[in-house]
């Protein structure tokens, strides 16, 4: 067969369009990935923060000669007109401090971010949340510090109810740990007790929603009641 006629039966329109359709996902999941980051630096308070950051990871900064209807409007980016010269140190600070990775493929992928780069409650569940669930189930699939990861979901629950569908979400995957009843009989009295507050707030949340046949089943699994 011919060069030529080898070539004829490529659709190179169709090849082309694959090709941008693959550059553009690999370009959404940077932009995505590093808008995590950027959350987590940010320390959010909520998971609803967080998502919000993530999902307008796609927009771009305002130049600083900007304006829309003849008006200077707020920039997204204020650091472009140079006037907070602490910002953009701070922001310089924190760009040299390490990064999180938001796509660990082990268990100890994960403690090397969980343990030394996660200093508080907050910023470790945010760092959970942040983890596609596939990713983290597999990461977590023989062992997981279950008694820190109670404690931070304890703590969001406190914070917010708005954290509460991440909070299930998240017992879901711990529950699927194949050392998961070791690790449970293992708790600190402190962890047992923030567990059973954080089960009690969540089946009063889910009362009147459709989470709370989940909630009750994860309860039972939990709590061994």
């Amino acid at each position: 067969m011919a060069a030529t006629d080898f070539d004829d039966d490529i659709d190179f329109q169709s090849l082309k369009k694959e090709l941008d359709c693959a550059v553009e996902r690999d370009k959404t999941y940077n932009l995505r990935n590093d808008a995590k980051f950027r959350a987590v630096a940010q320390k959010v308070a909520t998971y609803d923060e967080f998502r919000n950051i993530v999902d307008a990871s796609h927009l771009s900064p305002l130049n600083k000669d900007d304006k829309f209807g003849g008006l200077a409007h707020q920039k997204w980016n204020y650091y472009c007109d140079g006037k907070d010269k602490s910002m953009t140190t701070a922001s310089s600070t924190t760009d040299s401090s390490p990064k999180m990775n938001f796509s660990p493929v082990s268990y100890q992928d994960f403690l090397e971010n969980w343990k030394p780069l996660c200093k508080t409650l907050m910023e470790r569940f945010n760092y959970l949340v942040g983890i596609e669930s596939d990713i983290l189930t597999k990461c977590l699939k023989l062992e997981c510090p279950v008694g820190e990861v109670l404690s931070s979901l304890a703590l969001a629950n406190k914070q917010s109810d708005e954290h509460n569908e991440a909070i299930i979400s998240l017992l879901e995957i711990i529950q699927k740990t194949k050392r998961f009843r070791l690790q449970l009989a293992f708790l600190e009295n402190d962890e047992e007790m923030q567990m059973k507050d954080l089960f009690k707030s969540l089946t009063e949340w889910a009362e009147t929603k459709s989470d709370n046949q989940i909630v009750k089943d994860l309860q039972k699994n939990y709590l061994n009641c």
